[in-house]
Order: C-alpha cells, then sequence, then structure tokens
C-alpha cells in the first residue's frame, strides 16, 4: 500500500464537500481515497459511526461496492464486540490482524479471506465522543504500513474527526473570516484576541501555501493542523463575487467535564484517552508539540495517573476489556 501523491487535494475534498448528504459524502471520500492510495484489493470501505452511550455500535452511513458491502455487515456479526470497540476507538491507524491479536483463526477474518482480502488498514477519525468516519483499505498482503502511509492515514484521521464534529453540531455562528493571505477580514468573541488573531492569519497562510504546493508532499500535510488554537476550523468558502475566503468556525473535541483541569488540558486528555499520540495531537490542535506535552503532563499530575491505561479507566473512554457495556462519555 502506497500513496500515489500529495495528500492535500483529498484532505480539501472532506471539507469542501461537507455540506452533502451523508451518503454522497461518504461515496466521495471512498472514491478519494482509492485514488489516494495504491495496493488495495478492488475497493475501500468508507463508514460513518458513532457509540452510545452504553457503547453500543451504530452504522450511521456506508458507501461500499458489492461484495464489500455485504462482507461489512458480516463482519458486524462475527467481530467480538469489545474487539470492534477497541478498533472504532483505540488510534488514528487500525489493521484488521492487530485488533485481532494477531488471530488468523478469527471467523471475521476468514470472512476477508474469502473475498480475497488478507489485511485491511483503517485510518478511524474518531472523536473523544465516540463518533466518527473510518477509511478502511483491503490489502492483498500482510505485513506492516510503511512510515509515509502511516503518517499519511494518521493526519487524514485529525481531518476526519473535525468534518465529522462540523457536520454533526448545530450549525453555528462564523467566528472569524480571514483572507488566503491571512488577513484578518472579520473578528468575534474569542478570535478578536490578538494572539487568536495571530493564530488564524498565521494558519490561513499555511493551508494556502499547502494548498499551492510550496512544499514537498509531506511538508504540504504538515502545514494543515485539524484545529487552530485547538478551538477552530478553517474551512474554505467562495463569496458571491468568486473571492476566496476561509471561514473560522469553533469546532473544539469532546470532553469530559472537571474541573480539576484546564480546557487545553481537558482536550489533550480526551485525545489521549482515544490512542492519539502526542506528536499527532499536536498536529490535531495547531499546537507545538512542547505545549502538548506540558498540557498532557500537568494534567496526569492532577488527575493522580502515571499511564496511558489508567487515563483510559478514569475517563472511561474505552470499554473495559471483555465484553460489557457501560463506562461514562
Amino acid at each position: 500500500m502506497r500513496l500515489r501523491g500529495s495528500v492535500v487535494p483529498f484532505i480539501e475534498d472532506i471539507y469542501h464537500t461537507l455540506g452533502q448528504p451523508r451518503d454522497q459524502w461518504l461515496e466521495g471520500l471512498r472514491r478519494g481515497s482509492e485514488r489516494l492510495f495504491d495496493g488495495i484489493v478492488d475497493a475501500s470501505l468508507v463508514w460513518e459511526f458513532a457509540f452510545d452511550r452504553k457503547y453500543r455500535f451504530h452504522t450511521k452511513g456506508l458507501s461500499a461496492e458489492q461484495p464489500f458491502r455485504s462482507s461489512y455487515y458480516v463482519s458486524r456479526t462475527l467481530y467480538p464486540r469489545h474487539l470492534w470497540r477497541r478498533g472504532h476507538l483505540n488510534g488514528p491507524v487500525q489493521t484488521l490482524l492487530a485488533s485481532l491479536g494477531g488471530d488468523a483463526t478469527q471467523p471475521a477474518y476468514r470472512a476477508l479471506n474469502a473475498l480475497g482480502v488478507w489485511e485491511m488498514a483503517g485510518s478511524v477519525g474518531a472523536d473523544p465522543c465516540g463518533q466518527g468516519v473510518v477509511l478502511a483499505f483491503f490489502r492483498r498482503q500482510t505485513g506492516e504500513l510503511s512510515s509515509p502511509v502511516r503518517h499519511a492515514l494518521e493526519r487524514v484521521a485529525a481531518h476526519l474527526a473535525r468534518a465529522v464534529r462540523l457536520r454533526n453540531r448545530p450549525r453555528t455562528a462564523e467566528d472569524a473570516v480571514v483572507a488566503p493571505d491571512g488577513t484578518v477580514l472579520h473578528a468575534e468573541r474569542d478570535a478578536r484576541e490578538r494572539a487568536s488573531r495571530e493564530a488564524l492569519r498565521e494558519a490561513a497562510r499555511r493551508i494556502d501555501k499547502a494548498r499551492l504546493a510550496q512544499a514537498s508532499s509531506s511538508e504540504a500535510l504538515e502545514l494543515w493542523n485539524a484545529l487552530v488554537e485547538g478551538r477552530w476550523s478553517l474551512v474554505e468558502r467562495f463569496e458571491s463575487d468568486g473571492r476566496r475566503i476561509l471561514v473560522a468556525m469553533r469546532n473544539d473535541p469532546t470532553t469530559h467535564e472537571t474541573k480539576a483541569l484546564t480546557e487545553g488540558e481537558l482536550k489533550v486528555m480526551a485525545l489521549l484517552g482515544i490512542g492519539h499520540p502526542q506528536k499527532l495531537i499536536a498536529y490535531d490542535l495547531g499546537l507545538s508539540e512542547a505545549s502538548i506535552s506540558t498540557l498532557a503532563t500537568r494534567a496526569m499530575h492532577k488527575l493522580g495517573v502515571r499511564s496511558r491505561a489508567e487515563l483510559v479507566e478514569l475517563q472511561g473512554a474505552l470499554a473495559s476489556a471483555g465484553d460489557e457495556e457501560g463506562g461514562r462519555w
């Protein structure tokens, strides 16, 4: 499995098509991902999901061709429920065999073998509240994903999670309007603060540089953070006169409420709780890696936890081992 080109146009499409009906949006993501990644069997699957408060899984939409559409629903019945949860809420990049603990005798794995599939890799765009989108790619052979592919899948997952949240949240007022050159044309509420205006200005410039390919593919992808200051998504819009602008829309990750932590600490803890490494959290929130490390260390100290495993148990971000239902969002 390998990249065919820059990931940036695909990320653009994620946001350009946000207003489409769900089925149409998912279909566009599937076809776009097939053009981007090489080394899949015949097709890929894309599905939108949500876990309820008792960790029951719901498929909100699915894009796939037959017989892969049928195999998805067959897998739902064959795949152990606690592993199904783990595959969706335990990291931005998942592979089928790894989620099964390497057990190739599992019925869910054998069902895919019958279709000529020996591995499936997924980019899991999950929000801490338990909703998200998965891009699943069929592979003809097992083996580790290359570093460039894993890196791309992680960044795509961050943007997918933000896009799903934008689609499913009630429409909110725009906090700022920014020109591609970074000029802040209008700002409201927190976006009026000097530091926020500068952050939005710099983010707009970075996005425009990524779009214009003024860097290598990997560098361009790094320029386009999923959020600005952990608060805003910048979404492209065209005015009636054809002018292109970027609209800043509040889009914070979903977090637990606790008085023990600051807003920034809560966001970092929420993303750690669903398996995101600190480097990806920095990309996701649009903050420096040093800031993320400081927030994580400070928050874990306040909460009295020493590891991510303890954090997950405390937050209830993942279902516990076994098949029990429960936990708290």
